[in-house]
């Protein structure tokens, strides 16, 4: 079998949607198969606004869990793996305007402070990674009247239900052991914390007589 077979199709854990998002028919079809004819993103994800928390550990994305289920927020939490994004984790929170994000910011950027360390990185961001990949400048993102009118026509032929069913338990359980293996593959021990402390991988027999561990010191071998 496989092993990619069992793996989930997606890589994150969802704690809450919001019906006022409607990324599948934004992201996969107009953006997809219309961005240069309508020269920007769609207009409904040139009202998304994200506060995106980068944990530098496993350990810290599942706190950062944590944190989003007590805040029961629409947001989710895993890992990117995008060549183009910095760092393997993230938890990400949403809101449609930047006044909202902003003033969600200040309260994510305190919770982080307290609970994960003053020095995980925070950032307010518009839209997603890949738009910003063929339209750079976020800033510039303006609806034109072309734009309009394109979105206008697609939805009148595009009939979309946006469901809410809450992700199902097997899967979610699934994306966190996908976060487990791409923690042991960079290298991150805080995989151990939700192993048993047990590799999960092939242990080396070692035969040098030297060798440092993972705090820099070295030991004998043997």
């Amino acid at each position: 079998m496989n092993n990619n077979a069992r793996k989930p199709f997606v890589h994150w854990v969802y704690i809450l949607k919001d019906d006022r998002f409607k990324c599948p028919l934004w992201s996969n079809i107009y953006f997809d198969l219309f961005k240069f004819q309508m020269g920007a993103p769609p207009s409904g994800c040139q009202s998304c606004w994200k506060t995106v928390v980068r944990p530098r550990t496993l350990r810290e994305l599942f706190k950062m869990k944590d944190i989003q289920a007590q805040l029961d927020v629409h947001s989710k939490c895993g890992i990117h793996l995008s060549k183009d994004m910095f760092g393997l984790y993230q938890a990400v929170f949403y809101k449609r305007s930047l006044e909202e994000a902003l003033e969600q910011y200040s309260e994510i950027r305190k919770i982080v402070d307290e609970k994960i360390g003053e020095d995980c990185s925070v950032i307010v961001k518009r839209g997603c990674t890949k738009m910003e990949k063929i339209f750079p400048n976020t800033k510039e993102w303006e609806v034109s009247p072309r734009q309009q009118n394109i979105e206008n026509a697609l939805d009148t032929l595009i009939e979309f239900e946006n469901t809410l069913t809450p992700q199902n338990k097997l899967i979610n359980d699934a994306t966190m052991q996908m976060w487990i293996e791409e923690a042991y593959k960079i290298g991150d021990e805080t995989y151990r914390n939700f192993t048993n402390g047990k590799d999960i991988g092939v242990v080396n027999v070692t035969y040098h007589e030297k060798q440092i561990d993972s705090k820099g010191e070295v030991t004998k071998n043997g």
